[in-house]
């Protein structure tokens, strides 16, 4: 797997980037990120940031490379003997729905949202 240089020059802007989910263990922080039009798998290990970073979105994303320059949708970040950030592209594939029970797809991250209901939960407009 490549080691990839952050250029931490180019922080992600906030505004365009958000936490879908996230599980954290005593061992690694595992969270999907979308950053625009795009989602992205991260696993951090949890020396990378302090717990009050890996669990708050708020603190973590500011925190982040520049996703969009990456080569692969999963990255992971640890940080090198030195104390400098790491971030690692894995080119392993991603798992894949095999069975559709409905015909139509529909890209949600296309979607309008009219109104956010809480964290993470939004109404949305379909045909309508």
């Amino acid at each position: 797997m490549p080691i990839i240089a952050p250029d931490t020059t180019r922080a992600v802007p906030t505004g365009s980037i958000e936490v879908l989910s996230q599980e954290i263990s005593d061992e690694e922080g595992m969270y999907r990120i979308r950053n625009r039009q795009q989602v992205y798998y991260l696993t951090i290990s949890t020396d990378v940031f302090d717990e009050d970073t890996m669990c708050r979105p708020y603190l973590l994303l500011p925190q982040l490379p520049s996703l969009s320059d990456m080569p692969s949708r999963k990255i992971k970040l640890a940080r090198n003997e030195d104390g400098s950030l790491a971030v690692t592209a894995c080119h392993d594939p991603l798992q894949e729905i095999t069975f559709i029970w409905h015909e139509k797809r529909i890209d949600v991250l296309s979607l309008p949202r009219i109104k956010r209901l809480r964290s993470g939960v939004f109404e949305t407009l379909y045909e309508g």
